[in-house]
């Protein structure tokens, strides 16, 4: 059977919450989300019938979310494992739906902080392509009807009106090209793409990735060693979800020396205080304690780099643009005026 498309975030915190509330109301799961599928949407509907059959069939939680078509992600599969052998199963879903609530409010962010200044800049762009479009061939009419020498400023918008197909339409597409090499680089390191990815090399904007992602390993790694996964398979599974690529290669390495008993001795990629939790030897409620803070720490630095992004950058944007497009027009013209005023004298 062909897997169709992953599960979003959205689709996998529904799922998530019906799998609560079947647990919370004490009838057999199956039952429980056959009951459930009803007022689903249609996907996620089909995904609690075909949850309901394998559980009723006798296969264990685990084992019928990986026959799920699509499957949920393998670290949530491992993390449900986790709650039920430890009996801690409605614990784990519920810190599952905080830890999904929290990225997609993160994400949220994410948008909201590159969407405003991506639209201000589109609608400069427009503005300064309208004008040299419309405005450069009447100020060349009157100047050629005065038999008038252009300076240089003059020149420059001739320049650009002679030439505006290949920098009107070459700028956009380098900033596209740009973006997807971002998209691409992702691609390559984790075998995944996503809206993150055309952060990456945007100024600013890559900074602000970064810090998500490191919120979501550590919060990830917080709830793993916390239920029980021992520390390597934890590592490894945070390594799957790092979108950086020294990041991802860190977390196998020190995977592998905790299975060879040594200390963690390089971090390298990340932060100093993560690195500092990673490389310092701490007992499991310590680590827990540890990997939570520093989620919480990076999910405060996204949030407030994010909001400062989004109220600031576009009205710089604006006033920066609005003061280049206004004054290199009023330029241009006063400059005209002023090689008119000379050949009148001269005349």
């Amino acid at each position: 059977m062909a897997i169709s498309q992953p599960l979003s975030v959205s689709e996998l915190l529904l799922l998530n919450d019906e799998l609560r509330l079947a647990l919370r109301s004490g009838v057999p799961l199956d039952l429980g989300l056959q009951d459930s599928a009803g007022h689903l949407p249609r996907r996620l509907s089909r995904l609690a019938e075909q949850l309901a059959t394998h559980v009723s069939e006798g296969q264990s939680l685990p084992q019928a979310l990986e026959r799920l078509n699509p499957p949920p992600p393998v670290i949530y599969r491992v993390l449900v494992a986790a709650g039920l052998r430890g009996d801690q199963l409605e614990r784990v879903l519920t810190q599952l739906d905080e830890f999904g609530r929290v990225l997609i409010e993160m994400r949220e962010a994410l948008r909201r902080a590159m969407i405003y200044p991506l639209s201000v800049l589109i609608i400069g762009y427009a503005v300064t392509c309208l004008t040299i479009w419309f405005g450069v061939p009447p100020l060349r009419e009157f100047l050629v009807d005065l038999r008038a020498e252009p300076s240089p400023p003059i020149q420059a918008m001739y320049w650009l009106n002679e030439n505006f197909s290949a920098w009107a339409l070459g700028l956009p597409m380098a900033f596209v090209l740009v973006m997807g090499a971002g998209v691409l680089y992702d691609w390559i390191q984790s075998g995944r793409t996503g809206a993150l990815g055309l952060l990456r090399f945007i100024p600013g904007l890559g900074t602000v990735r970064r810090n998500f992602e490191l919120s979501q390993l550590a919060h990830l790694l917080s709830i793993q060693v916390e239920h029980g996964v021992p520390l390597p398979e934890s590592l490894r599974r945070c390594a799957e979800l790092a979108g950086d690529g020294p990041l991802r290669r860190d977390c196998e390495n020190a995977a592998q020396q905790v299975e060879a008993g040594v200390p963690i001795t390089n971090f390298a990629s990340a932060p100093p205080f993560l690195k500092w939790i990673m490389t310092v030897p701490a007992l499991q409620p310590e680590l827990v304690a540890n990997s939570r803070q520093a989620a919480q720490l990076y999910r405060d630095r996204t949030a407030l780099q994010a909001e400062w992004i989004a109220r600031v950058v576009p009205s710089v944007l604006t006033l920066g643009l609005g003061t280049l497009i206004v004054g290199g027009y009023c330029w241009a013209v006063m400059d005209s005026l002023a090689v008119v005023w000379k050949r009148l004298l001269h005349e």
